[in-house]
């Protein structure tokens, strides 16, 4: 399976997708960061880092040999790889699928639309599109099409809209942003930090730690859980 994380605005949380949803459950995956300006995929220690400019050609060679495949699409490339796919037209068509992240904010709901329009110009089919909401508050689980009816009546035509690929706005992606540790490793993570916390023979510092340690810990069951379905959605729309 070959997937294009992307979309023409930033700050939508791609890099987050890749970190925590897609790479823990493809992990024979290789992955592509197309980023000039973005450090925080830094913490895709495994990834392969590109430029669309004059190195799109090796994306184009990894597409051709790779079976399992995650690109990160960075707002600051995705001109390029725009203009790219369009000399490379078939280049797309590549991937299984073109997972387009989307947040709650008026701005990133028009790059949105902008970005699956661009997409349907160069002829990605529907069904390969699919929206991702993403940093949605869990109180607003259910009002999914009211917070973004503008963009699902824009696109619906030509995207896959599913409800249930929401990924919910939990403190713990704020916690693990910056390092290299996903969701997935917390979880399987059997460290007893509670107790590290409360030995005062280990410095303030390495308490404190511990402590943030314990609260991922605590927080990761429920993430995961969302992560799990969400990507089990992803597959079966």
């Amino acid at each position: 399976m070959k997937i294009l994380v992307a979309n023409l605005s930033g700050n939508m949380g791609k890099t987050t997708l890749v970190k925590h949803l897609l790479a823990p459950r493809m992990p024979d995956a290789r992955i592509v960061c197309l980023e000039s300006t973005n450090a925080g995929s830094d913490e895709i220690t495994a990834a392969i880092r590109l430029n669309a400019d004059d190195e799109f050609g090796s994306l184009v060679d990894i597409l051709a040999i790779e079976d399992e495949l995650i690109v990160d699409l960075g707002s600051s490339e995705a001109k390029e790889m725009i203009r790219k796919l369009k000399e490379y037209e078939s280049a797309i068509q590549e991937f299984d699928y073109v997972l387009v992240p989307v947040v709650p904010d008026p701005k990133a709901i028009e790059d949105t639309i902008s970005t699956v329009m661009t997409l349907h110009a160069l002829n990605v089919p529907p069904e390969r599109i699919r929206i991702l909401f993403n940093r949605v508050p869990v109180h607003m689980a259910d009002k999914i099409r009211i917070i973004f009816s503008q963009l699902i009546d824009a696109v619906e035509d030509k995207a896959t809209i599913d409800t249930s690929l929401v990924l919910f706005q939990y403190e713990i992606y704020n916690a693990l942003k910056g390092t290299a540790t996903n969701i997935t490793d917390v979880f399987a993570d059997q460290t007893d930090w509670k107790s590290a916390a409360r030995d005062s023979s280990l410095s303030e510092s390495t308490r404190i730690a511990a402590l943030q340690n314990n609260r991922n810990q605590k927080a990761a069951p429920t993430a995961l859980r969302n992560l799990d379905a969400v990507f089990d959605a992803l597959l079966s729309v």
